[in-house]
This record gives C-alpha cells, structure tokens and sequence, in this order.
C-alpha cells in the first residue's frame, strides 16, 4: 500500500509537471480589435465638441473672397479653437497609449516571472516524486537515505512521509503557480485589449486632426485668394484715390496677419519643377479709350451709351480701366523674386511689399472700369452716384457685386 500510493502521486505529478508551464508564445493574443467608445450625446462635453465641429466645418466654408472682414475673423477664431480642441485631444489620447503599453508590459513581465518560477518548481516536483518513489521501495537510493543498512519500520515510516509530504507540497506549490500563470495571462490579455484601442483612439484623434488642418489649409488659401484680389484693386486704385488704396490693402493685410498668428495659412506651393507659365490675360479684342477709360473694345460701346446717360443727368463718368498685365509681371518680379514661381505661384502676403499676382483683375482683360463721377471715385454704397450706376449700368452689362466691397468697381460680370 506504501508503495501504490507514492507511484500514483508521482504520475499525477509527471503529468502535472507536463503542463505545468505553457508557451509564452500567444500572450496577449485574444486582444483582438478594439472598439472605439461612441460619445455620450448627453455629455456637456460631447455638446461642445459637435458645437465646435460644426463651427469649423461651417468656417471653412466660408467663402472669404465675399465674406465682411468680421465673418472672417469669426471663421479663424471658430477653425483655431477646432484645431486647439484637437491637439488635446491627441496628446491625450498618445499619453493613454502610452500607459497602455506600459501595462502590457508590465503584465507580460509577471507573467514572465511566473513561468520562471514554474520551471524552478517543475524541477523541484521531479526531485520530489521520485524521492516519493524510492521511498516506498528498495531501491539504490531509497537504501542510500538510509545509510545502506538495515531499517526498523517506524525508521522507513518516517522517510515515506517525509518524502510523501515532499512531493504534496511540490504538488501544492505547482498548482498555485498554475492558478496565478492563469491571472497573469489574464491581465495581460486585458491589457493588450485597452492597448488596442488606444492606438485606434490616437488613429481617430490623428484623422480629425488632419482634417482641422485641411480645414485651416482651406480658409488659409481662400484668405490668401482675397488678399490677392485685394491688392490688385489696390494698385490699380493708386492714381484713381491713393487713400482708398492704402486703405485697402491694409485692411486685408491685418486679415492676412490675423490668420497667420492663428496658424492659418494656405498650403505652401510646390516649388520643385519647371513651372508652367500661364498665359498673360489681356485685352481679347483690342483696346479703346471712351471718355478717357481705356478698355477692351467689346465694352467701348456699352460704356459710351452709359456715360451719355450720366451726362444727360449731369454726370461726368470717368475712371480707371485696363492695366497691363506686363506691368503687374514686373512689379512681382521686384517684390516678389525673379524666378517663375516668385512671380506667378509665390503667396502675395510672402512678398516685400505684397503684390498681387499676374491676371488676378478684369481690368488686365480691359473689362473693369473703376468709376469716378464727376472726378470723385466712387467709395461708399451710400454714395448717390453708387444708386444711379445701380440702376442704369446694369443696362449696358456693367455689375458690381456687394460682396467684393467695392462700390467703385463695375465689371462685365460683377468680379
């Protein structure tokens, strides 16, 4: 019976011991894909958010060649505040990512240690079941725990239980290495699983980041697009009202420099290349002079039809045309640099003093007129002589569009 019950432990334990200590190989392995949390629509926080989103998306597309200077603003402030919101977020969500990692690491470590120590006891366990075998028996070695001579029973009763307890203690400690492998594993699980979702949290943070950027990239160019056109009219306006002119241009300079402290800026242009110069805009049909405005021939007529009607009216209209494209081409090339890229691609805000870029104006096509009436140019919607052009030039295919914010211009299409 002595000897049955130490063989069954031992098998019980060489089995165990078999088991005893997994591959590390998988751990972490039922992480899986993450799901990213929804938010609660019902959290203030998730309320201002969408609010802010919604601000950007609203700013972005907002059409800055037509929008009042203040709408502008509004829109940098409304996309800076988006982008402020998602940079936190980012770096929140990269700090989270980070901690993550740092757990799965720490519960792979313990799980590391624990299998170190069940090889330790594995060993420990083999000593014990065969010290549990050969107590039971009369073999070599349970004769030399004996000192190879002969044994009174209660001498060999002693030795059994001895190695007997030997091995149930192995046993005992085998088993709760297992049970604490099992936790370990567990933990690291959940933790490669929270790491997963985090990096699908800093992925996500990264995309509405990249898009709050697009965003600004796309007000930063319409603002540069305005400023151009700006400056344009502001040049052209230098000998019709040199006042106007300066005015002009500075207020769209301080738009301009709003936006870049905000970090707002269009989207450097691509340098690398030969770049293909665009065809010169100029008079299609030739050029006329009608009442001292030079212009395109195709609008000689309709202009000569409407500075009679002002006269008969007791209105003189004269004004500002056709400006060569040749000269915008070399004033670029002295504020801006010789090469191609500087005179036709370079940003007018990047150049010293800005200066619109070549064929950004009707008047280079001969087809804007920057009216005067009776030598004064028109410079307020509120003028008397803004309410008469309202009425009669239209009739010969002259507009003006509000939104430009200049009462003096008339185009064949209002640009």
């Amino acid at each position: 019976m002595k000897r049955a019950l130490p063989l069954l432990l031992a098998a019980v334990l060489l089995t165990a011991i078999g088991t005893a200590v997994p591959s590390a190989t998988g751990t972490g392995s039922a992480a899986g894909r993450g799901v990213t949390a929804r938010p609660d629509p019902k959290d203030p926080r998730s309320k201002r958010d969408k609010v802010r989103r919604e601000r950007a998306a609203a700013a972005a597309r907002l059409d800055a060649l037509r929008a009042d200077a203040d709408d502008v603003d509004r829109a940098i402030d409304d996309l800076r505040a988006n982008t402020r919101t998602r940079e936190s977020e980012l770096a929140t969500a990269r700090a989270a990512e980070q901690q993550a990692n740092r757990n799965v690491a720490d519960a792979q470590a313990e799980v590391d240690a624990v299998m170190a120590r069940m090889s330790t006891l594995s060993a420990a366990a083999k000593k014990a079941a065969i010290m549990a075998f050969t107590s039971g028996g009369e073999s070599e070695l349970f004769s030399s725990l004996l000192g190879g001579g002969a044994t009174d029973a209660p001498s060999q009763d002693l030795y059994y239980n001895l190695a007997v307890g030997d091995l149930q203690s192995a046993l005992n400690d085998l088993e709760a290495a297992q049970n604490q492998l099992q936790r370990a594993r567990a933990k690291a699980d959940r933790a490669a699983r929270a790491a997963t979702k985090r990096r699908e949290g800093v992925e996500q943070k990264l995309t509405d980041l990249d898009s709050a950027l697009a965003q600004q990239e796309q007000l930063g160019r319409s603002i540069e697009d305005r400023f151009d056109e700006a400056l344009s009219e502001a040049e052209g306006l230098a000998d019709l009202d040199a006042t106007l002119s300066k005015q002009v241009a500075a207020r769209e300079r301080a738009i301009v420099a709003r936006a870049r402290a905000a970090g707002i800026k269009g989207a450097t242009v691509d340098k690398k290349g030969k770049i293909k110069v665009p065809v010169i805009p100029t008079s299609q049909n030739g050029l006329v002079r009608v009442n001292g405005v030079l212009m395109d021939r195709s609008i000689g007529d309709a202009f000569a039809r409407l500075v009679a009607l002002a006269a008969a009216d007791g209105i003189n209209l004269t004004g500002g045309g056709y400006r060569s494209a040749q000269a915008q081409i070399n004033l670029r090339r002295g504020n801006c640099g010789p090469t191609d890229y500087d005179i036709w691609l370079r940003p007018p805000s990047e150049c010293s003093p800005p200066a619109a870029r070549p064929g950004r104006s009707m008047h280079e096509k001969g087809l804007a007129i920057d009216v005067r009436c009776n030598g004064r140019l028109i410079s307020r919607y509120s003028d008397p002589c803004f309410a008469w052009m309202v009425e009669h030039a239209p009739r010969v295919g002259l507009h003006n569009d509000v939104t430009h914010r200049e009462a003096w211009h008339w185009s064949t299409n209002g640009n």
